[in-house]
């Protein structure tokens, strides 16, 4: 073999091994990257799981009564706080991620909204409008963390759990109607009342 020869050989050998060692560590990126995914899906899904269990207790909380008949919680509102969880977040897409996050500053913005409710429109000893505002509100939260659920299902491949989550999305939107045909009930009440009072 001449010079020529033995230069073109080594070259292609060099390229060869270049473009195994390159595939090869594609692959084994693309398998962190997947395995990254499916643990974060796994993570998140619980937590998100978790949140709509104590969403749909939220909204069967009509509270109890003391002795002089004011009425109080007895169940605390689920928190969702993504940044503790020690997982690849930079693995998810970015709308999924975003949604993700904004979801929790939608639990503030509702918990800031009821806590208005209590303070400027709800009536003591029952706090009705308390108590509707706060069904429906963590009824949508629930429907929003089940969307988010069964997003990450898809993006981890992670297998579905479907029947819980259609009969919990049905509870939820009953709920919200239910909530909202009482605030409209309650709203009609008191502006007969008003009328009564005012032609008197």
């Amino acid at each position: 073999m001449n010079i020529i020869e033995n230069l073109i050989v080594a070259i292609l050998g060099g390229l060869a091994a270049f473009l195994l060692n390159f595939v090869k560590d594609k692959k084994t990126e693309q398998t962190s990257k997947t395995v990254s995914i499916h643990y974060l899906a796994i993570i998140i899904t619980a937590s998100l799981e978790r949140f709509i269990t104590d969403s749909m207790s939220v909204v069967y909380d009509n509270g109890r009564c003391d002795k002089d008949g004011y009425r109080y919680t007895t169940v605390s509102t689920p928190t969702f706080s993504p940044l503790e969880y020690d997982v690849e977040w930079k693995a998810l897409n970015h709308e999924l991620l975003y949604d993700i996050f904004i979801f929790s500053q939608l639990i503030t913005d509702v918990d800031n909204n009821i806590a208005a409710v209590y303070e400027y429109s709800s009536m003591p000893p029952d706090f009705e409008s308390f108590y509707d505002a706060r069904i429906a509100h963590y009824a949508a939260l629930g429907l929003i963390a089940i969307d988010l659920v069964e997003r990450l299902r898809k993006v981890g491949n992670l297998p579905k759990n479907g029947y819980e989550l259609i009969d919990t999305k049905n509870i939820f939107l009953s709920k919200i109607k239910d909530s909202e045909m009482t605030t409209v009930d309650r709203i009609t009440s008191r502006v007969k009342l008003i009328e009564k009072v005012m032609n008197k």
